[in-house]
């Protein structure tokens, strides 16, 4: 997660600041913590901030990898909310 932060920095450093929105981006990761895929799972109804939320997710990997106790690919849907006033966004759960 201490990745998905740092990237979420790093693209509202380059968009300017925050917006006020929130989504969801659903994404798989496998064994190894590869990102196989990433989509928007529910828009924040704008399409900066969509593709600002999946950058996001694609520049934290590779992730950790997944233990052998648990399957060999997890999707996981990340809630992100950009925030007004404060030019920051956050990954919810922060």
């Amino acid at each position: 997660m201490a990745r998905l932060e740092a990237e979420r920095r790093n693209v509202l450093l380059r968009m300017g600041g925050g917006a006020g929105a929130r989504g969801t981006v659903l994404f798989r990761v496998e064994r190894s913590g590869r990102l196989l895929e990433a989509s928007v799972a529910q828009s924040t109804g704008r399409r900066a901030l969509d593709r600002a939320a999946l950058t996001i997710v694609r520049r934290a990997a590779p992730y950790p990898a997944i233990p052998e106790a648990l399957p060999d690919e997890l999707a996981i849907t990340l809630p992100v909310e950009f925030l007004v006033g404060n030019h920051s966004a956050m990954v919810a759960g922060q």
